[in-house]
C-alpha cells in the first residue's frame, strides 16, 4: 500500500513511499479510463465505479461530474 513520500510512521503496517506504476494501452474500443488512490477501492468496487462513471458520461453530466 502506498500512501505518501516520507510517511514513515505507518512504515511498520505495510504502508510504502515506493511508487507502484503499471501502463495499459488503450484502444478504440475503451469508453473512459478511472484513475483513483487505493483508499477509493476500500470502498467501492471496480463494477460499481465503472457503473457509476458510465451511467453519468451517458447523462450528458461531463468528466468532472462523473468523478464525484
Amino acid at each position: 500500500m502506498v500512501r505518501s513520500i516520507g510517511d514513515h510512521a505507518v512504515k511498520p503496517v505495510g504502508v510504502i513511499a515506493k511508487l507502484v506504476v503499471t501502463q495499459h494501452s488503450l484502444t478504440a474500443h475503451d469508453e473512459f479510463m478511472i484513475l483513483a488512490t487505493d483508499g477509493v477501492w476500500e470502498f467501492i468496487s471496480l463494477e460499481d465505479a465503472v457503473n457509476i462513471v458510465r451511467k453519468r458520461l451517458l447523462k450528458g453530466e461531463g468528466s468532472t461530474k462523473a468523478c464525484q
